[in-house]
This record gives C-alpha cells, structure tokens and sequence, in this order.
C-alpha cells in the first residue's frame, strides 16, 4: 500500500489545527482484499468411498470490485480450483470445486486459498483443517460350530456358530450375520440370519442364536457364514466357510492295523508314503482320493505306494471311489 497520500493527509489534518490551512476532503486509495471466509465441505468425518463437493465462502472484504481470481483447493493428494469473477465489496460467494471420494482412513488436511493478485492483505487468503475419514468395515473371523475337518455322524443336529468382527472406525449398527449350510450335492439346505444392533469399533461377538439343523445326507457339506452391512468397505472379510464330513453307513475306518479285502487299509499315521493294497475298487476306472481337511481333493490314488510326502503335514481323508468309505490319515514329516 502507497503511504504517500495517507502521509499527507496526516499532515493537512495537523496544519489545519495549528490553524495555518483550512481543512481539506481526505482521499484514501482503494484496497484489494478477498479472502476464504469458511471452509464449508468436507468437514467434520465421513465414511470411505462416501464422495462429496467440496466447497468454500470467500469474502471481498476491500472497498473495490475484485475483477477475477483463482481459489486453489487441496485436500490430502487432490487438488483443484475455481474462477471468482467480478467479485463485489462486501460480498460473499460460495465457491463449489470438483467431487473429491474419500478414501483411506484417518485425518485428511483440507484447504483453500485465494489468489488475487495485488491483494493488499494476506493475511485472510487461505483456511485450513481436516476431515476424518472413517471406514465401515464387519466381517467373520471364526467358525466355531462346524469347524473345518470335523467329522459327524448323519442325522447330527447342529446349531451353528460363529464369530463377528467390527474392523471399521465407528460402532456398526444394524448389520445381518449369515449362516448357511450346503449338502454335498452343494444345493443350500439352510439359511438363517441374524440382525446384530450394534457393534464397537474393534468389538467382536460370538452368534449361536441361530436354529438347529439336521445334518441328513452323507459326504462333505460346507458351512458358510457371511456378513451384509450397508456401506462396507472391506467385502474381502464378509464371508469365511469351511468343508466338513458328514458319515453315512460306511463310516470311518481308523486305528486299525488291517481292514478286511475291498476296503480302505486302516493306516492313520503316514510318513513319506501312503501305501494302499491291491485293488480296492473292482471298477479300475474308479478313482481314489486324498482329500484335505476342507474337503478338497489333493491327490488321486493309486493301489500300492503313493509318495505324499511333499504335501503338508496335517490331517487328510482317503475316499474310496466306489463305496464312498472315509479314513483319516494323518500325514507326517
């Protein structure tokens, strides 16, 4: 700013009470001055993936029309920014910029600033703060009833069980936890939910209060719990499952140091080779199968020797092709 004038208008107002001049008009120069008055979105929190338009108050707060100029927006990586055009004293405008989505979460640093060239005060040209950004995340975290590998005879009645985890930011509410069952033809013989009201941050609950059912069908069936929570942020952790054994008539063969001819030898410890008598399936087409503790098949077998000890130590069942009869092995380093 000019000090000139100003400067000699101070010393015409002196002159004039000392009496040596008459007091003349004083003339001040004009003020540029425009500034981010308030930043008006986002603030506060909001939820992950949740998008905005973000936007702020200017205010002209000299005595002349600021013809034009840019405001410059940023918020954490993205940045953007606006045209004010022939921006009154005294006035406000409402600046809206370009829709920003939030993303991960914690605090985001917002601002906005203005950029008027000749601007007489700086001071007021820019706001800052931040935004919380929060994520609204359940999932499942343990099966408790079926477990994976467990074995039960058919026409068990179960109720199953299962553990919920709230990962977000802020309490879930109102979310639905999923059990469901399906047979070994894979068809879903049971589907019930159950609403859960709410749920801490980091908090975690244990549901059985789902019905009984009747396990009826031999073979593997699968047990799948699964979350639905509108807004989730994270469906990678909706859902967990796991395969277990349902027994029929043929039953399980182990601990047993021979089984009689046509059936699975009983060997239950198994180290390096898997040994299997002569034909135990009169079809030869027939295949016999290792299968792990999920159900899913590892290996097809062979009468005699079956090298296995590149798989995993752990606990495994043999099927037999033809009669479906189930052993357990456990293979071993």
């Amino acid at each position: 700013m000019n000090s000139k004038p100003v400067l000699f208008a101070v010393c015409c107002l002196v002159s004039a009470v000392l009496g040596r001049l008459p007091a003349p008009a004083i003339f001040l120069p004009d003020t540029l001055d425009v500034g981010v008055s308030k930043m008006i979105a986002p603030i506060g929190s909001i939820d992950s993936g949740v998008s905005v338009t973000p936007a702020c108050s200017v205010y002209n707060y000299g005595d002349q029309t600021a013809s034009s100029y840019k405001i410059r927006l940023r918020i954490g990586a993205f940045r953007d920014s606006a045209t004010v055009d022939g921006h009154l004293p005294g006035a406000a405008r409402l600046v809206e910029f370009t829709s920003w989505t939030a993303g991960a979460r914690g605090a985001v640093v917002v601002s906005c600033s203005t950029e008027l060239a000749g601007d007489g005060n700086p001071a007021n040209d820019k706001k800052a703060g931040s935004v919380i950004v929060g994520v609204k995340d359940v999932g499942v975290t343990h099966l408790s009833i079926p477990t994976p590998g467990d074995t039960c005879p058919k026409d068990t009645v179960v109720v199953p069980k299962a553990t919920w985890r709230n990962f977000g930011t802020r309490t879930a509410t109102s979310f639905e936890a999923w059990s469901i069952l399906f047979d070994s033809t894979g068809a879903p013989v049971y589907a019930h939910r159950v609403t859960v009201a709410s749920l801490a941050s980091g908090g975690s609950i244990q549901i059985s209060a789902f019905p009984p059912c009747t396990l009826r069908t031999s073979g593997f069936w699968t047990f799948r719990c699964s979350t639905y929570m509108a807004g989730d942020m994270v469906p990678a952790n909706d859902t967990m499952s796991c395969r277990f054994l349902v027994m029929g008539d043929v039953g399980v063969f182990e601990g047993r140091e021979s089984a009689p001819r046509g059936q699975l030898p009983a060997a239950t410890i198994v180290r390096g080779v898997l040994l299997l008598r002569e034909a135990i399936s009169e079809k030869r087409e027939a295949r016999n199968e290792l299968l792990d503790a999920m159900g899913r098949r590892v290996l097809d077998l062979e009468s005699g020797a079956n090298i296995v000890r590149g798989l995993a130590p752990g606990l495994y069942f043999v099927r037999e092709a033809r009669t479906q009869a189930v052993r357990k092995v456990i293979i071993q380093q």
